[in-house]
């Protein structure tokens, strides 16, 4: 509507609060809400208090001084909210208008000040006290000694090797914190006496005997009654299983004799502090914990 903007103060708000916004401009005459909308809108402004307004209008030819047009109630909305404010005119507070002065008049008086209006703002957003709890700091390293529970001390190097001091195994990671360690198989020996109906078994740490069920033979195979009451099962293909173990047979030098090799494979879980070990293979289950260093 022609209005020319001569100056413009804008406070900026906290997000969701109120600031004061000061404008002095130039309007045509009979000038109303409307027309200041528009030209707060041109400046950025999104909502007017129409309560906090005060207008001020005096000819522009005139040298009067107006007290500054404040809006001390306006709050920044979001940009497809428009400009709330009433469009009728409203009363404006005229300045005395000039009139010929004698050499002796004063400058003309000053309009009374308006008295500061009391802004209500919105209460800053409450601050959440930040997390100090620290999460445990996950270690995911096999590498170094450790104290199994059978009382071995095994050695993981990382080039992948894990001896044990008895053999050599070899590790690989399968993912976060999860490893399989591959041993060198058990091996048992096993001699079958002349009868063929009996047989005996010893390894490195136990040793049993058998009865045959069956016919006797000089072979191995077939089907075994253990001391411990166990059956065992030596099949034609080299398989050997007692219950859930399995493991291979095949014939060892000397008459009579054979070996059977027990596959040992440890899957492990490392939990979070890298400390500790469990897991388990066909033999049972597994626990370690790991040393502060190795011995030398």
């Amino acid at each position: 509507g022609g209005a020319v903007v001569h100056s413009k103060t804008f406070d900026s708000p906290a997000p969701g609060e109120f600031a004061p916004v000061e404008l002095v401009f130039e309007a045509p005459p009979g000038a109303s809400l409307g027309d200041l909308a528009i030209v707060f809108r041109s400046l950025g402004g999104r909502q007017i208090n129409i309560d906090d307004v005060r207008l001020y209008a005096w000819p522009a030819d005139s040298d009067f001084a107006p007290p500054p047009l404040t809006f001390s109630n306006v709050m920044p909305a979001s940009a497809d909210e428009p400009a709330t404010v009433d469009s009728a005119p409203v009363a404006t507070e005229a300045a005395p208008t000039p009139v010929a002065e004698p050499e002796t008049q004063s400058s003309p008086a000053e309009p009374e000040e308006q008295p500061p209006v009391a802004v209500a703002l919105k209460p800053p957003p409450e601050k959440k006290a930040p997390n100090t709890t620290s999460a445990p700091i996950e270690v995911d390293d096999l590498v170094g000694c450790w104290n199994w529970s059978n009382g071995a001390t095994i050695t993981v190097s990382a080039n992948g090797k894990a001896p044990n001091g008895m053999s050599e195994g070899s590790w690989e990671a399968l993912g976060p914190r999860n490893y399989r360690i591959t041993w060198a198989d058990i091996v048992s020996s096993v001699t079958v006496d002349a009868s063929g109906a009996n047989m005996s078994e010893k390894t490195l740490f136990s040793s049993g005997t058998g009865t045959r069920i069956g016919t006797p033979s000089e072979s191995f195979e077939g089907t075994w009654q253990l001391a411990n009451g166990a059956t065992a099962v030596a099949a034609s293909d080299g398989s050997y299983t007692i219950a859930h173990l399995k493991g291979r047979w095949r014939k060892a030098p000397g008459e009579r004799r054979f070996e059977i090799l027990w596959p040992l494979v440890d899957a492990i879980v490392l939990d979070q502090t890298g400390k500790n070990l469990a897991g388990s293979n066909q033999f049972g289950q597994i626990q370690a914990g790991k040393a502060a260093r190795c011995a030398e």
